[in-house]
């Protein structure tokens, strides 16, 4: 059977009718279309004061989650989001955040382009001395048959001057459609 642009199936004109079998078919290839992975969300109820001067995993509620495509035909496009409670505690001391990626995608939680955020603008950065609720977010695609990928907020400071806090810090994972390569 040929395929339309998204993979879908259709009987050619030369084909044997057999109104079951291609409605078969064309059901299957839309169940593998629209059946998207859930929503996937985690949050940490915890206090962190960032010590690190470089990206590294909250160190009292590290937040991670997984999230796989199932399907080895289309990339997947998810939709991230990450926040927190954050002070920088100084004001010539910044405080960033951001996600990074491992296993079936990689890049940096301070990287820019590679897959991950497009801009700087999708970091979390304060100068804030006083705790303020702050989010970001981004989106990926994730490769049709790539392994599990681990998403995992980071965060870390500019200087040791102050206290640094990412406080009762959120990851969120929203799926959102499955993409022909």
């Amino acid at each position: 059977m040929p395929l339309t642009s998204l993979g879908l199936p259709y009987p050619a004109s030369t084909d044997d009718p057999d109104v079951p079998a291609d409605i078969q078919a064309l059901a299957d290839a839309l169940n593998t279309i629209l059946n998207v992975p859930a929503p996937q969300a985690v949050g940490g109820a915890g206090a962190n004061t960032i010590t690190s001067l470089t990206m590294a995993a909250l160190p009292t509620t590290p937040i991670s989650l997984v999230v796989t495509n199932p399907s080895s035909v289309y990339n997947l496009e998810v939709d991230i989001t990450f926040g927190a409670w954050v002070a920088s505690g100084n004001t010539s001391v910044q405080c960033q955040a951001g996600v990074a990626a491992s296993g079936g995608m990689t890049f940096a939680a301070d990287s820019i382009g590679g897959g991950g955020p497009v801009a700087q603008g999708q970091l979390i950065l304060t100068q804030n001395v006083d705790a303020h609720s702050a989010e970001s977010g981004f989106q990926v695609i994730i490769p049709a048959g790539a392994a599990a990928v681990t998403f995992a907020v980071q965060a870390r400071r500019s200087s040791a001057l102050g206290t640094q806090i990412f406080n009762q810090p959120f990851l969120r994972a929203q799926p959102r459609r499955f993409i022909k390569p």
